[in-house]
Parts: structure tokens; sequence; C-alpha cells
């Protein structure tokens, strides 16, 4: 964990939600063989697969850039004990991506006018702190994006309208991040 501010902590295999509530009945116990199932069927090819791509992508290009893109709620008292800002890119405190990748990412989504921090809250996850090695040319962002960003309904419906607002701006960034690395 990169955190010891006392918020909730997910294992590998949550037990419980963000907000301290179960996932699993009262009566349920989830076990070794279980996880270790999950690992083989799920999470191991998932990271293999990501590995292969990243190979690929950096024998193709000589780099690349991988973007881990994640949503929140915009409150979660359990996390962090104020609403989160609109966007939050994380690089593991410089750790997984070149600053010039970092900075190109952070300048273009702060010309949308949203809130914009910089590690804080959240620094990457598990995936960009194990893909990100600028030293070996493979670079890794997150982005944590709140959902009232392109939700409504208290966060739980699709909204068209707010959506293609936030899709510009991405694509707006990703154009601006392509250009650097070519």
């Amino acid at each position: 964990s990169l955190y010891s501010d006392g918020r909730i902590i997910t294992s590998l295999c949550p037990t419980t939600n963000f907000l301290g509530e179960d996932i699993y009945r009262k009566d349920y116990s989830l076990n070794q063989y279980e996880i270790e199932d999950r690992l083989a069927r799920y999470f191991n090819p998932y990271h293999k697969k990501i590995n292969e791509l990243l190979k690929d992508l950096k024998s193709k290009f000589n780099q690349a850039l991988f973007w881990d893109a994640h949503s929140i709620r915009r409150y979660v008292p359990t996390i962090h004990e104020n609403p989160f800002p609109d966007l939050i890119i994380g690089d593991n405190d410089s750790i997984s991506c070149d600053t010039k990748f970092t900075k190109i990412t952070k300048n273009e989504l702060m010309k949308s006018g949203l809130q914009v921090n910089y590690n804080h809250p959240f620094k990457g996850g598990y995936l960009t702190r194990s893909k990100g090695n600028p030293s070996q040319h493979i670079h890794a962002i997150q982005l944590e994006m709140c959902k009232d960003l392109y939700m409504k309904h208290n966060e739980k419906k699709y909204d068209e309208k707010k959506a293609a607002e936030i899709k510009k701006i991405l694509k707006n960034t990703f154009q601006h991040l392509i250009k650097s690395l070519i």
C-alpha cells in the first residue's frame, strides 16, 4: 500500500468496498484456494497481456505510455475527508512516468478549467506502479476521474452530454501525449 493515512485499503481480493461494507454474505468466507484460482484465471493473464502489449509497443515505437483510467464517486469519506477534485493524475511521485509526459497531461487537463490534482490523494495504483519504468522507456500514468463528470442521478446513470465534454478533454490530452511520443 502507498498510503498510511487511515483510509480504507482493499486487498487483492477485497471483502469490503471502500465504504467498509461487506461484499459477500455474512456466512461466506473467501478461502486461499479461491484467491489462488482468481490469480490464475484473471489477475495473471491480465497482467501478462498488458506486459505483452507494452513490450510490443516499445519494440515498435521505442517507448510506450500506459494510461491507467479509474473513476470514483465524488465523495468517499473512508478514503478522503473532503470531496475529491475533478481529476487526479498519479505517477507515484514521478517514479512511474517521465515528468515530461506528466506535465503534458497536467497542463492539457488544466486547460479544461476542471480541478486537477497531482499525486494527491492518489499516486497511482498497482498497475501504474508495476508497469511504469521510465528508464526502460515505459511510462505509466493513472487518471482518477470523478464519476459525476460523465454520470447523473447520484453517479448511477450515464449522461451523454456530460460524457461528450470529458471525452473532448481526454481526446485533446491524448493528442498532445501522442505528439510528444513521436
